[in-house]
């Protein structure tokens, strides 16, 4: 998408939980702005270059089915794998609940991650990139990523 002065994407996140959902009626879904890919393939600082939309605010946002230790679907007690080339994504917090507005109906997940980078000393620093993990409350099929420059102004 080229570049347009004025023209942002900020999407409330029962916005982004509707196309979760259109995601997941129809895996062929694309949205201009959300580009799919295998996100844990990527180191963060990579990621930016494959959106389909170039932000002023460095935020990013992208679908990514998510990868489970040892299977294709969660099942109880799995633990998600998130681990790129050079760290890992690691959970900050216990999450929280999405609602609809006016309403107490759960319609999604909302996890806070960090990315710790591993370096050659096998030193683990913490880093600037934050991401924001956004799922359906009953199927995470699909997940989108909200990535991040903690140094940006995002809401």
């Amino acid at each position: 998408m080229d570049s347009l002065t004025g023209i942002g994407f900020r999407p409330l996140d029962e916005e982004i939980i509707d196309l979760l959902k259109k995601k997941r009626l129809d895996p062929g879904f694309t949205v201009q702005t959300i580009k799919e890919i295998d996100f844990y393939s990527f180191d963060p600082w990579d990621l930016a270059g494959f959106s389909e939309f170039q932000s002023m605010e460095d935020v990013w946002y992208f679908f990514s089915k998510p990868k489970y230790r040892g299977a294709k679907r969660k099942r109880s007690g799995q633990q998600q794998h998130r681990k790129t080339k050079s760290g890992t994504w690691k959970k900050t917090g216990s999450g929280s609940e999405m609602k609809r507005k006016n309403s107490t109906e759960v319609i999604g997940n909302k996890d806070y991650l960090v990315f710790i980078h591993d370096d050659a000393t096998s030193e683990k620093a913490n880093t600037k990139w934050l991401m924001h993990e956004i799922a359906i409350a009953d199927d995470p099929l699909y997940k989108v990523k909200k990535l991040l420059d903690s140094k940006a102004k995002a809401k």
